[in-house]
């Protein structure tokens, strides 16, 4: 966990307890969290979004294309291999908490 990598049809229960909240729908009937999380993206690829709800969403993880996630990952390794060895010049085989640098 840690980041809003969320499968498209993954939902959330409502409520906290094994009942539903008075007025409120039955746990088997989950909100679509997946679906929302989907919504967002769109809403922010349109420029929709307000920026205090992508501050939000960021600070949570928010991930606005599934696209950049390699690239971010693969910087994040790149950052941290130069962060130990003081330079970028990563033999083939070099690889930082399991994640490939050097291709």
């Amino acid at each position: 966990m840690g980041d809003l990598r969320v499968p498209f049809r993954v939902s959330r229960p409502r409520g906290r307890g094994r009942r539903a909240p008075p007025g409120g729908r039955p746990r088997s009937m989950a909100s679509p969290l997946g679906q929302w999380i989907a919504a967002a993206r769109k809403f922010y690829a349109r420029g929709d979004t307000d920026e205090d709800r992508v501050e939000q969403l960021e600070k949570l993880g928010m991930l606005w294309s599934h696209f950049d996630v390699p690239r971010k990952e693969g910087l994040a390794a790149a950052r941290g291999w130069a962060a130990e060895h003081g330079h970028l010049l990563a033999p083939l085989d070099a690889a930082h908490q399991g994640a490939k640098v050097g291709i």
